[in-house]
């Protein structure tokens, strides 16, 4: 754009001479250079939106510049007229450009097969071959309408570039171009961004959901895994959850609770991979490593989740963070062979006891802590390894540690009661109290057991 000459009090511009044009050449042969490097940028998403705004801000200027140059109009009347018949056929070219370019969704099964939730949208294959099909049908017949039309419109904005002649050539141009020009940006801009922002948008976590399954407290011998009562969370948000893929989840927030949500699946692979990720981003957080402790146990990698255990213990940081890592700890020490399982089970559950007043911990901590007794008394009486019992002493210790555990979790929670009795079978998943029947088999303990 030129400036109006010292001492000018007309509002147009004044006729082209040797310095006007000499500019003119140096700022079409600078926007033309930038044009190129944008262009070769076009197959790069991230440059669309220089390469289309030059383009229309190069053309919109060469309007003004025109309309300027040959009009007759004054100033702003000449500028406010060619934007205006710029912008309205960039206008239609972007309406067809937004619609061609808009993303499909995919089916379920489209999306199951090909893990992505959008596809591209191909009406502009289609057209191409319903218009092949008409001009073949038909002919040229209809099209020759389309120059008596494009030159009425060029007659009408005319006056804007200078009149008849000349003015109706560069309106016709302008139309022209800027309604290819407004397709192709907008059909660019629909395809190389505002699709990926759709897919991003459709396939983000609801980050609520994230963070209330993420706070969720799962642990080890859990009754709840696989329900509707797990966490209050019900299992249609748990799916949804589950619909996006591992590879697609960023942050700890997402891989932990996605990883929860396959623990309530009962799917405990993925949990531990997902879970397994985000402790390698968060490596001090003690109930993370707890939760990942919990999946492999879950997935029967015991000697693994005792480990994370142990780690989740050494990098608890409040009293709640270290009762539920030694509670875990014990837990999963009952799953590995003895004695080392129950000895470190033992181990860990006495020393956390001892650093409590009167030497009372949870409900549960006792229960497990009965159960590793319970292994312990098994282990006496058969003998262990060498096949010979251990002495009456010290099968009667580890009785009575047993009993005097089953009577602390009772008293202490009521529903251990029914816990500890799926213990006693020895046909059952966990037997670690079959050896102790006769001795628990009383009113104030677990007693009146079924026949087993």
């Amino acid at each position: 754009m030129t400036s109006r000459p010292e001492g000018s009090d007309r509002d147009t511009l004044p006729a082209a001479g040797p310095g006007f044009g000499t500019r003119i050449r140096h700022a079409l042969a600078a926007g033309l250079a930038f044009l190129r490097r944008s262009l070769s940028g076009l197959l790069r998403p991230r440059d669309w939106r220089a390469c289309g705004l030059w383009i229309v801000v190069l053309a919109a200027l060469a309007t003004l510049v025109t309309a300027a140059r040959y009009g007759t109009s004054p100033w702003l009347a000449a500028t406010g007229a060619g934007l205006l018949s710029a912008g309205a056929p960039f206008a239609v070219g972007s309406l067809l450009g937004f619609l061609f370019g808009m993303p499909r969704s995919l089916t379920a099964a489209e999306s199951a097969a090909t893990g992505r939730r959008l596809r591209v949208n191909t009406n502009i294959e289609e057209i191409s071959d319903w218009l092949t099909k008409i001009l073949v049908g038909l002919g040229l017949t209809e099209l020759r309408q389309a120059p008596g039309a494009l030159a009425r419109m060029g007659a009408t904005v005319a006056p804007v570039f200078g009149g008849a002649g000349r003015g109706e050539a560069i309106a016709q141009a302008v139309i022209v171009f800027f309604a290819v020009a407004g397709f192709l940006v907008a059909y660019l801009a629909m395809r190389l961004r505002v699709s990926e922002q759709i897919g991003a948008a459709d396939d983000r976590l609801n980050p609520r959901l994230v963070e209330r399954v993420a706070r969720m407290s799962i642990s080890v011998g859990d009754e709840r895994v696989g329900s509707e009562a797990a966490g209050s969370v019900p299992m249609a948000d748990v799916d949804e959850l589950l619909r996006q893929p591992l590879a697609a989840l960023e942050g700890v927030d997402e891989l932990r609770a996605w990883g929860k949500a396959q623990i309530l699946r009962k799917q405990y692979a993925p949990a531990a991979e997902a879970l397994g990720r985000a402790v390698a981003l968060a490596p001090e957080d003690a109930d993370l490593r707890r939760d990942y402790g919990t999946a492999l146990h879950l997935a029967k990698r015991w000697p693994e989740a005792r480990a994370q255990f142990d780690l989740a213990l050494g990098a608890s940081r409040s009293p709640e963070e270290r009762r539920t890592a030694v509670e875990s700890v014990v837990f999963t020490s009952l799953y590995q062979d003895p004695p080392m399982g129950f000895t470190k089970a033992i181990h860990t559950a006495e020393r956390y006891l001892s650093s409590l007043p009167e030497r009372r911990g949870s409900a549960i901590l006792h229960a497990w802590l009965a159960c590793a007794y319970g292994q312990k008394h098994a282990w006496a009486q058969s003998g262990g390894e060498g096949g010979e019992p251990a002495s009456p002493d010290a099968i009667r210790r580890a009785r009575d540690a047993a009993v005097h555990n089953v009577r602390i979790a009772i008293g202490l929670d009521s529903t251990m009661k029914s816990l500890l009795q799926s213990a006693i079978s020895p046909n059952g998943p966990d037997d670690d109290l079959s050896s102790l029947r006769a001795d628990l088999d009383t009113p104030e303990l677990l007693g009146p057991l079924p026949p087993g």
